[in-house]
Parts: C-alpha cells; sequence; structure tokens
C-alpha cells in the first residue's frame, strides 16, 4: 500500500482495539480500560519514526542474492522492502518474507530470513546505516471469542514477562557499514529492521 498508494502523511484509522488484532493499543474507550501496546504499535513505529513528510518513496529493486531465481520482479516477489529519501538520508524498512497468496493469520510468515543488497550508489549514500529492529516471532495468536478467527495476542503477562517481551520492540542494534555503494542486509527470521543511511 505504501508502495503504490505514496502516501503524503501517517495516519492510523484503528489506534484501538479490544481484540489487539488491528489496534495499535488493547483496550476500549467505551469500557474504559487500557491494557498496553501491541505488537503492531513497534513495527508502526519502525515506519513513522523514519519516514518523515516529505520524504520520496522509491521504487525498490533488490539484487537476486534474495532468491533462488534471478529473475526478481519487485512488484511481486518483494512487498516487504521500502525505501524512502529525503535530502539528508536514505531510509530502508525490511520486513520479513511474506507468502504472496496470503491467506491470513493461519499462514505461514516470516518463517525465513532474508539476504539482500540495495544499491544507494545513484543517492550519494555514505558511512554506515544506523539500524532499528523489531522481533515478531513471539507474538501469540489466540482463537477470538466473538469471530472463532486466530488473532494476535500478547496481553495476559504479568508484569516481569511483559517487560521482556517489550525488550525485544524497537531497539537500535549495531550500525551496518556500506559494501561500496550497497547496503548489505541480513535479516533474521521473524524481525522488522529499518536501516538510516547518510547521504554525502
Amino acid at each position: 500500500d505504501i508502495k503504490w498508494l505514496q502516501p503524503s502523511m501517517w495516519a492510523t484509522w484503528q489506534m484501538m482495539d479490544r481484540s489487539s488484532s488491528w489496534g495499535l493499543i488493547k483496550g476500549s474507550p467505551t469500557q474504559r480500560n487500557v491494557e498496553g501496546a501491541t505488537g503492531g504499535f513497534f513495527i508502526f513505529a519502525q515506519f513513522t519514526r523514519h519516514i518523515r513528510p516529505g520524504m520520496k518513496i522509491l521504487e525498490t529493486n533488490p539484487y537476486p542474492s534474495e532468491s533462488d531465481s534471478h529473475s526478481i520482479d519487485p512488484a511481486e516477489d518483494d512487498d516487504m522492502t521500502l525505501v524512502a529519501m529525503s535530502a539528508d538520508k536514505i531510509v530502508v524498512v525490511v520486513g520479513p518474507s511474506w507468502p504472496q497468496g496470503y491467506q491470513g493469520w493461519g499462514a505461514e510468515r516470516g518463517s525465513k530470513g532474508r539476504k539482500l543488497k540495495i544499491d544507494l550508489e545513484a543517492f550519494q549514500a555514505s558511512g554506515e546505516a544506523q539500524v532499528w529492529c523489531t522481533w515478531t516471532g513471539d507474538i501469540k495468536l489466540e482463537t477470538n471469542e466473538d469471530s472463532g478467527e486466530r488473532e494476535p495476542n500478547n496481553f495476559g503477562l504479568g508484569k516481569a514477562e511483559y517487560d521482556e517481551w517489550r525488550k525485544t520492540k524497537y531497539q537500535k542494534v549495531a550500525p551496518v557499514k556500506l559494501d561500496g555503494s550497497a547496503l548489505p542486509i541480513n535479516l533474521p527470521k521473524d524481525t522488522v529492521c529499518t536501516y538510516e543511511v547518510p547521504r554525502a
């Protein structure tokens, strides 16, 4: 959606959700309760804290090293990489591999790591990328009592468990040096990472 619609601002249609499936915060205004931030809150931050108004969203075209195939079509095969640029930096957000025939929460998702090299020569990239990551592999699936569908739910944890869960969300990790003009990405499975690369 972001790649094709080229949005000019960030907005969310459902900030709060009592089932924790769509909302960034689990809770209910009518019941006057807030349980906490969902995994989606931190994934949203991977985009919104780095891709800011005025930045241009670019087309992505990863090297074939990502796949066994040497004929990657970015429009069909790489829906999970987003690149945006401003006058002073390039932002690359990379998500886990996702099956194109996605069929609900029960589908295999994010089960493989990804290796990419993104050529940034045309954008005067320099130095090293600062990196922030959110691990999604601990998101629990539970059956929604109303719909009967499997949905993500990480609530009902004790404070210590929640604090441990939170430590894997939107964390700054070791920077990544450019390989010439290319940004090498070695994304662990079940992870979303954002790379900020300065421009010369």
